[in-house]
């Protein structure tokens, strides 16, 4: 049983909804991916309607207020941040993109002190938690049974 249930249950948490926070001195932004998390060596460009919320961003609908590009060798993952007045390149560690934490820029070119937050909900650890709540019962509920047809006997 615990294993259709992690059947079911893994494809679906990769599928959540992850969040990245991102403050500077420049500004900040946050940012929700539906399709999960930033898959390596892809680079993301964003709007201003692609953003859940933005201060510092580009005016310019035309313009992208930020461009997110992970894993590039030596570097790591990278964040372009800012308008043509106050724009800045943030460089956090390689897969800051891809796991959950709190991470500060290793260095910056026009801004300083990055810090992004990627949290990325569980629905998974529910569901697991239901699975054995479901498998205790049924433990309770043999024992039950058993001990009904022990005193009938």
């Amino acid at each position: 049983m615990a294993l259709i249930a992690m059947a079911v249950l893994v494809p679906a948490s990769k599928a959540d909804s992850v969040n990245y926070t991102f403050s500077s001195s420049t500004g900040s932004f946050e940012y929700t991916s539906n399709s999960g998390f930033i898959a390596p060596n892809t680079t993301l460009v964003l709007f201003n309607n692609n953003l859940d919320s933005c201060s510092g961003c580009s005016s310019l609908s035309f313009l992208p207020s930020a461009v997110l590009t992970s894993q590039i060798p030596v570097v790591g993952d990278i964040i372009a941040f800012g308008s043509l007045s106050n724009g800045a390149i943030y460089a956090f560690q390689l897969g800051a993109f891809q796991a959950a934490g709190t991470y500060y820029s290793t260095g910056s070119v026009g801004g300083y002190g990055g810090v992004l937050s990627v949290q990325a909900p569980e629905p998974g650890t529910i569901g697991l938690l239901a699975c054995g709540l479901l498998l205790m019962a049924g433990f309770a509920s043999r024992k039950r049974l058993i001990a009904l047809a022990s005193a009938r006997a």
